[in-house]
């Protein structure tokens, strides 16, 4: 919600900026913006639930995202902290979505998060799940702590 305010700066009232509910309610590829939308706007989980019939621990999961994004928008560029940094792309939020929420661009914000060692790293995937010895790894980046495809050691064919 946000308030209006006239020209001497009284507040007039709150205001709740009002998705389209059809957009929220018909499955589209543009829904999951809808939904981040709304949100963001004062929406509650229950509320979205009940228009689209999506699980609310997902919705929750969700709503987790949209108030750290208002939350990082608040910090000072450039002096966000590593934690920060490591908190939003754990969340998936894109170096580019982190400029424009702190009134940058992408390579200034990329260059400062690697300065502050915020990385990406690689996983395996268990493609055998424990229950053979897997010789081909399936690797995925993630922004966790251990990475786990260092480079073996010996010569490669």
């Amino acid at each position: 919600m946000r308030s209006l305010e006239n020209r001497q700066g009284v507040r007039l009232r709150e205001v709740r900026q009002e998705p389209h509910r059809q957009k929220l309610i018909t499955p589209t590829p543009d829904r999951l913006n809808y939904i981040r939308f709304a949100m963001a706007n004062g929406y509650t989980v229950e509320e979205i639930h009940e228009l689209t019939s999506i699980d609310p621990w997902f919705l929750s999961q969700l709503k987790e995202v949209v108030d750290f994004e208002a939350e990082v928008g608040q910090a000072l560029w450039p002096a966000v902290p590593a934690e920060t940094f490591r908190r939003a792309k754990r969340y998936g939020i894109s170096d580019v979505q982190l400029a424009k929420a702190w009134g940058s661009d992408e390579i200034s914000v990329r260059t400062r998060r690697k300065e502050l060692g915020v990385r990406a790293v690689f996983s395996r995937v268990d493609t055998c799940a424990a229950e053979f010895e897997s010789f081909t790894p399936y690797l995925y980046s993630n922004y966790e702590s251990a990475c786990e495809a260092d480079p073996a050691a010996g010569k490669r064919s």
